[in-house]
């Protein structure tokens, strides 16, 4: 896996997971399926990203696919 200061200043592309085209999720939103918006304010690579939910909760070190999928929710556990 690449460091993470590399991805965060743009000396790699891809954070190691096999996705040669790193894109930043940084500012997509999405509704959970708990019913709660959250929205990617950090991004560090497939397994490193920090949502903030509406309800101003803050969730570090999820995983890009569970964001995806709306399981990221803002109580201890991101499985829904």
């Amino acid at each position: 896996m690449a460091p993470k200061e590399d991805i965060v200043n743009g000396a790699v592309t891809s954070c190691g997971c096999g996705i040669t085209d790193y894109k930043s999720y940084v500012g997509y939103t999405k509704t959970m399926n708990c019913g709660i918006k959250a929205t990617v304010i950090e991004d560090f690579g497939c397994n490193d990203v920090t949502v903030r939910f509406e309800n101003g909760a803050i969730r570090q070190h999820i995983r890009r696919d569970h964001f995806r999928d709306g399981k990221v929710s803002p109580e201890g556990t991101h499985e829904m």
